[in-house]
């Protein structure tokens, strides 16, 4: 393994950490603050999910395989966010459990093994597919803005460094998972010549990055104050 495998393997590593970590903190605190603890749910989810991802990433090198376990690594990822919107639209935002239908569905989606990938797909139903995925993805942060907005004070501040927190992760997330090297890649060569990193090290560290804003956002850990 060279030199830049083992920094991004690190970085992975760290996202795992502090993830899984910080859902402790949150579980732990469920009988006082239920919200929070449902969000430690999520965050534990999301560390299971990525450290599923890992080892299809690192450790899988069969095709078939590969797409099986990332396609898992996705769906639990899946199941920890639809934990926190279904618990935000029972208890807060009464949207008649609209946002957790899309994501039921994009689990399902998921679920069938169906890849977009195919060029036999017809253009216009991965269109649709992928504007549900992406509506499904905004859907917490939103959510968290929404609430956000409409509070004063500490929550307020602290419900949108959350859903800001969320964005960034899930940011992360689809930069892993978009083809940046077939669609943009001209992207990665200005991030690599701007910055002299590898650019397979953006998407784990801004998914730390959005990991401890959750946190702050949470009120798990301070930065100051």
């Amino acid at each position: 393994m060279d030199f830049a495998r083992e920094i991004e393997l690190l970085l992975w590593g760290i996202v795992i950490g502090y993830t899984f970590l910080f859902g402790i903190f949150a579980l732990k605190r469920i009988k006082s603050a239920k919200l929070v603890g449902v969000a430690g749910i999520t965050l534990i989810m999301m560390a299971i999910g990525q450290s599923i991802g890992i080892v299809a990433n690192f450790w899988i090198y069969e095709p078939n395989l590969q797409f099986l376990v990332e396609r898992i690594s996705i769906i639990v990822d899946w199941i920890g966010f639809m934990v926190l919107i279904f618990n935000l639209e029972r208890t807060i935002i009464k949207t008649h459990y609209a946002f957790t239908a899309v994501a039921l569905t994009v689990i399902a989606l998921y679920a069938t093994g169906i890849d977009l990938r195919n060029p036999n797909i017809p253009l216009v139903f991965v269109v649709v597919i992928y504007a549900l995925i992406i509506s499904a993805t905004l859907s917490l942060p939103l959510l968290y803005a929404y609430i956000g907005l409409r509070a004063t004070g500490e929550i307020r501040k602290r419900s949108l460094i959350t859903g800001f927190g969320i964005f960034v992760f899930f940011a992360g997330i689809a930069l892993l998972r978009a083809n940046v090297s077939i669609l943009a890649p001209e992207a990665i060569v200005w991030y690599e010549s701007t910055f002299h990193i590898p650019y397979s090290t953006l998407p784990p560290s801004m998914m730390i990055f959005g990991v401890l804003l959750i946190a702050y956002g949470l009120n798990l850990i301070r930065f100051y104050e």
